[in-house]
């Protein structure tokens, strides 16, 4: 089944005004697709995409929570997952990992205060060096490739884990995920 992610951004549903994908079968929009279809998308990420679509479409969220909730947690995502979170919320995907780095920076601090709440200051400032260092980084790179980046921090870990455990099983079983695919 070949998906155009790329369609997504220029119309909600394949067939605009027939409701039909490239097979001909009836379905609610794209983004159906895409969560049916998204190999490497884990099950975090993938109910984050749904909750922002959801509260963007039905509670027409907009203003400060919108570009808080789209800078933090869609920045947060894996680098695919992120471009798609982007398409939803109408920007490009480079600038949520600008801005979720950004965050990032900010709150690094919390990295020194918990090691050092452990009687462990040196460890304080290596874990909020590294988050500072690597966000940085991903700024850098996000800038001058205007290409998003996975995020850089604890909690980015924990929210991409389930898709990078898809990856790596898919990779193994040789299912390699194509964005056309």
């Amino acid at each position: 089944m070949g998906i155009d992610l790329e369609k997504i951004t220029e119309n909600e549903s394949y067939g605009a005004n027939k409701n039909l994908n490239l097979e001909g079968e009836k379905f609610e929009d794209v983004w159906d697709l895409y969560f049916k279809n998204g190999k490497n998308t884990g099950i975090i990420n993938k109910q984050l995409i749904k909750a922002y679509r959801f509260l963007k479409k039905k509670k027409n969220m907009h203003g400060f929570v919108d570009s808080t909730f789209q800078a933090y947690v869609g920045g947060t995502m894996t680098q695919e997952d992120q471009e798609e979170f982007a398409k939803v919320a109408g920007k490009e995907g480079y600038k949520l990992t600008i801005q979720n780095s950004l965050i990032n920076i900010g709150l690094s601090p919390q990295y020194y205060f918990a090691a050092n709440s452990l009687d462990n200051e040196l460890a304080g400032y290596g874990l909020a060096g590294l988050v500072i260092g690597g966000n940085l980084t991903r700024i850098f790179k996000a800038w001058n490739n205007k290409k998003s980046y996975a995020g850089f921090s604890f909690d980015s870990l924990i929210i991409n884990a389930p898709s990078y455990v898809k990856q790596v099983v898919n990779s193994v079983k040789g299912d390699k995920y194509d964005k056309q695919s």
